[in-house]
């Protein structure tokens, strides 16, 4: 069984991530393993077992690990790695963290996320061009309404629950975009 696992998955550049492979085994523990690493931007790979690697460029790559047993069995574990863009930071501002509820229960929230701009900038006399990726900020509140924190709930009633509430349609798309954001919403927004 192949275990990926990084200290950053994301991050200015030039980009250095520390790469593990803790966890990864075999079967048969009598077996030994050997480890096999590719890191998606077209260096050469590393048999070490936990690696650091540095990405130059700015990209998306996938690094993939692939351990092999003494019987030849492989197994193969991915991870992204967003190289020159830094993930968003999203901040709940209430509830206060901490704080009891019980199911049921309204909680008044507020979420912020926010985004720095990054530059890539082409080296000298590459023809290249500046690329600026947009800052997002994006706020979400409401006031004289509650979140209604709700035991296993799922996207449906979430969006049920926000039109009980009285969130008009942009409302709710921006706490969807919120909760995608974040990386809580493993789904595409389609907005017709």
């Amino acid at each position: 069984m192949a275990v990926i696992g990084a200290d950053k998955t994301d991050g200015k550049l030039p980009l250095t991530v520390n790469f593990s492979s803790v966890g990864s085994r075999t079967p048969e523990p009598s077996q030994s393993i050997t480890y096999s690493w590719n890191f998606g931007d077209g260096s050469a790979a590393s048999v070490d077992p936990n690696p650091s690697h540095t990405y130059t460029a700015a990209g998306v790559y996938t690094a993939v690990l692939t351990v092999t047993d003494s019987a030849g069995r492989q197994a193969s574990a991915s991870l992204k790695i967003t190289a020159g863009n830094t993930s968003p930071t999203v901040t709940v501002n209430t509830p206060v963290e901490g704080g009891t509820f019980s199911f049921g229960d309204d909680i008044p929230y507020t979420v912020t996320v926010t985004e720095t701009p990054q530059v890539s900038q082409p080296l000298p006399f590459s023809e290249g061009q500046t690329v600026v990726t947009p800052e997002t900020d994006i706020s979400t509140y409401e006031q004289g309404g509650a979140l209604r924190i709700v035991r296993g709930t799922s996207l449906h009633v979430l969006v049920r629950g926000l039109n009980m509430m009285g969130l008009k349609p942009q409302g709710i798309i921006a706490v969807l975009q919120t909760i995608k954001t974040s990386g809580a919403l493993q789904a595409e927004l389609v907005v017709q």
